[in-house]
């Protein structure tokens, strides 16, 4: 038998083959569920769900609904923005809180075109007040070939139209160098007393503690300006920002922390965490209030 070439087995060569191979299992069960009857018309297909990452779709969308409640502030009336909706996991539970005739609204934006297009076909025409938009905007990770810079993204929103703006998973999916460009649009959107609820890996000394001791569930250790990846071939799938440099542009766009930092599970500490990610809350303070 001949011998493969050295490294020819690698992750690179492997990827292509897990890719076709998880398609084929989860066509598979997708099936499976539609002639069985058991598939919920909220919940997306399993070759989608996957983009949002591993775990219960339900249980991490109840459990995130929670969250953007207390300690996010979010209200029933609210007009909601949501950064990286992927195939919305977010924006199924809230279908049951946004409440149409107080003025709850709801915009959902991602780079995955199919995940935007699952969501107008099977959540809009239930319900009207919750809209969905493709940004074609070029992300290594998950829209490779986006014709739009990061750097470049203007939100279709009116100065001051949002209540309240999520971005779940958002900078973790980025380059740290997009991320003011990010947050100075975040403000420009939000109305003055508005909300932010993020999520997302910081980097501090308690988190490199962490990276450093083995404890944390995600190895970053790859430099990217501003931050670490954990994947080097694939930098924008997983990555830290500097924790003071995300706090400062928050402050210098007029966005007040609220409540400190809730560390997330991934730096392996005790006591009990609100999610995976590190979490930041911030209301948008009224241009007058600035100096």
């Amino acid at each position: 038998m001949r011998e493969l070439p050295a490294g020819l087995l690698n992750h690179r060569t492997l990827r292509p083959l897990r890719e076709t191979a998880a398609r084929v299992v989860f066509g598979v069960l997708d099936a499976f569920d539609f002639v069985s009857g058991r598939k919920d018309p909220l919940i997306p297909p399993r070759r989608l769900r996957r983009v949002v990452g591993p775990g219960d779709y339900r249980r991490i969308g109840d459990r995130f609904l929670c969250h953007l409640i207390d300690p996010g502030g979010l209200r029933p009336s609210d007009a909601v923005l949501d950064l990286g909706c992927g195939c919305g996991r977010i924006a199924r539970p809230l279908t049951a809180y946004l409440e149409s005739q107080a003025g709850g609204r709801y915009l959902g934006m991602d780079v995955h075109r199919a995940g935007i297009e699952w969501c107008r076909n099977n959540i809009s025409r239930k319900y009207p007040h919750f809209q969905f938009l493709h940004m074609d905007i070029q992300n290594g990770a998950y829209n490779p070939e986006g014709r739009v810079q990061a750097g470049a993204v203007a939100f279709p929103l009116r100065d001051g139209s949002v209540d309240f703006l999520a971005a779940i998973s958002l900078f973790s999916s980025m380059f740290p160098l997009d991320v003011p460009h990010y947050i100075e649009e975040m403000s420009r959107v939000l109305k003055p007393g508005g909300r932010l609820f993020l999520s997302l890996f910081l980097l501090d000394e308690k988190s490199r503690h962490a990276l450093d001791s083995g404890r944390a569930s995600v190895p970053f250790a790859t430099p990217v300006a501003g931050g670490l990846t954990a994947f080097p071939d694939r930098p924008e799938a997983a990555v830290a920002c500097e924790g003071a440099f995300v706090l400062d542009e928050l402050k210098s766009h007029r966005l007040a922390l609220e409540g400190g930092i809730h560390h997330g599970r991934w730096r392996g500490g005790p006591g009990s965490s609100l999610t995976h990610e590190d979490v930041l809350v911030a209301v948008r303070l009224s241009d007058r209030l600035i100096q």
